[in-house]
């Protein structure tokens, strides 16, 4: 009698664990990387970013599809101005080339952002997404 709670508790806790064969929702966030610098230095503090999805690689004046911005990033604590933006555009990616612009300016001070260029083309990755629903 001893030997079958610890058995069933057991297998409990095997058949809460899932399989390898369910799906997973993974989600559209992705990762972007990059390092700023100001006036040839790493930059280091915080800052305000805004991310946003272009259909076009550089066009003066073209609107984006679609802008997310994140205040009060840290940039630069390893000394070389590197900083990371979690982006999430949700259904944008469709399997149209998409380009990505990073924009920036100090936090807390308002105003205009300063784009870094060249606009970065999007790869696959994130329209891998996609193919579990694609026709």
């Amino acid at each position: 009698m001893r030997h079958v709670l610890p058995c069933t508790f057991f297998l409990g806790v095997l058949l809460a664990v899932p399989t390898a064969t369910e799906a997973q929702n993974l989600g559209t966030a992705f990762t972007y990387q990059g390092e700023l610098k100001a006036a040839g230095e790493a930059a280091q503090g915080l800052f305000d970013f805004e991310a946003c999805l272009f259909d076009t690689p550089v066009i003066p004046n073209s609107m984006p599809l679609l802008c997310v911005e994140q205040a009060n990033r840290p940039v630069g604590g390893d000394g070389q101005g590197r900083f990371t933006l979690s982006l999430d555009f949700g259904a944008a990616f469709d399997g149209s080339v998409r380009y990505l612009e990073i924009r920036v300016r100090p936090a807390g001070v308002g105003g205009t952002f300063t784009a870094l260029l060249p606009r970065h083309e999007i790869r696959p990755t994130p329209e891998a997404l996609r193919a579990a629903s694609a026709p």
